[in-house]
């Protein structure tokens, strides 16, 4: 299997977000209107993907799962000190007990596939 050195380095943040289908409604509008585009703007980062999730949690509230694929840990950590990330606070603020959310990231071990941005397969696929 090849390498891949296009993607050395790069790390994955993933945010899963559970939203309450009712009260969480503007948050969700919110979510789904255009943050991940504003987030996916930020340099550094490759690639964005937002999913509906089928399933529902424990208390009914909606999934949503927003992985973004960041070029290294300290495009990563440049974001999550940036005032982008800081403009956010208000409308976390606004919408608190409609949603919940947890954060998660780590480095890129193995990638296997079509490179999703280019469109090309990997070097030892047909």
């Amino acid at each position: 299997m090849s390498d891949h050195t296009e993607h050395a380095g790069e790390v994955v943040y993933a945010v899963l977000v559970w939203v309450d289908p009712v009260a969480g409604r503007d948050y969700l509008a919110w979510l789904e209107d255009g943050h991940v585009r504003e987030v996916a703007a930020f340099p550094g980062i490759r690639w964005a993907r937002r999913v509906r999730l089928e399933q529902r949690d424990d208390d009914g509230w909606l999934g949503i799962l927003v992985i973004y694929g960041f070029e290294d840990r300290a495009a990563l950590e440049r974001y999550r000190n940036s005032d982008l990330i800081r403009s956010f606070a208000p409308v976390y603020r606004r919408f608190g007990g409609t949603f919940r959310v947890t954060r998660f990231f780590g480095p890129v071990e193995e990638f296997v596939g079509l490179d999703a941005l280019a469109g090309r397969p990997c070097e030892d696929e047909p």
